[in-house]
């Protein structure tokens, strides 16, 4: 775990928000969700647009017959990856291909708006590691806390869902940015998600 969370502080703290980044997100939002978009820190701004491409670049493979979900999703050993490894055996990799073209509109919007909630309290690329490695001490108690950084990095998913629901009528989207980080789940979307927002 400690060397993926340290890749991630290193990813975050480099790999800069380019106008290039910003006209990506324009093209795909409207006004808006834009706004939302552009009120989350470059470095959230520039994880979503990452979160976004790898479901446009893995769609892309699926449509050449390159792509192949075992070896691709199941590189990590987690709860995530169990459940979804159980998808794959039980469907097949067809199956999970189809499934991601037939979603790729809601998979690229979605890693877009996902973390529109952190704009509430914004936390830094330094405030967020020492609140993973809190939460690993104190064994999950942080959680609890009243601090509204720490409410807010726990939060965030369900006040990106609070803030977009007036907005956007697909309830699919909106289910999928308030579940982004539920441990209790076997919606595949949500599985799908979660692999890639984790390793970006």
């Amino acid at each position: 775990m400690i060397p993926k969370r340290v890749k991630q502080f290193y990813v975050n703290l480099t790999d800069k928000f380019t106008e290039e980044d910003e006209k990506y997100a324009q093209n795909l939002l409207d006004g808006f969700e834009y706004y939302l978009f552009m009120k989350i820190s470059n470095s959230e701004k520039k994880h979503s647009v990452r979160v976004s491409r790898e479901f446009k670049k893995i769609s892309e493979e699926i449509k050449l017959n390159k792509y192949s979900p075992t070896k691709d999703l199941l590189v990590e050993k987690n709860q995530t990856t169990e459940n979804l490894k159980k998808i794959i055996s039980k469907d097949g990799e067809e199956y999970i291909n189809n499934f991601i073209i037939e979603n790729e509109d809601l998979f690229i919007k979605a890693g877009l708006l996902h973390d529109v909630g952190k704009s509430k309290k914004r936390i830094n690329i330094i405030e967020k590691s020492i609140i993973v490695i809190l939460n690993k001490i104190t064994s999950g108690k942080l959680k609890k806390s009243k601090n509204k950084k720490i409410q807010c990095y726990y939060r965030h998913s369900e006040y990106s869902e609070n803030m977009l629901k007036n907005h956007i009528k697909n309830k699919n989207l909106l289910d999928l940015i308030k579940n982004h980080h539920s441990s209790q789940t076997e919606d595949l979307k949500v599985l799908l998600f979660q692999v890639i927002d984790d390793r970006n």
